[in-house]
């Protein structure tokens, strides 16, 4: 009997996150998604990737409240 479905992803999503976010990070994660037509997972997915990569550091120096979106990503 032939399989039924999806196919088997070569690069499953398994892990699942759940966090909060303030409003103002909110507005500056939907502002790049719109801007980029991608969907929040998607952008974080890449924020983690500039910043494994060292594209962009989490600097200590800044506080939260004052960081924003690196210009690249715009």
């Amino acid at each position: 009997m032939a399989k039924v479905g999806r196919p088997k992803s070569d690069n499953p999503k398994a892990d699942k996150f759940s966090f909060r976010l303030n409003s103002h990070t909110v507005q500056i994660l939907d502002e790049y998604c719109k801007a980029n037509n991608v969907s929040r997972s998607e952008a974080i997915r890449i924020g983690v990737e500039a910043l494994a990569t060292g594209k962009v550091s989490a600097s200590s120096n800044i506080r939260r409240e004052e960081r924003s979106m690196p210009d690249f990503l715009l």
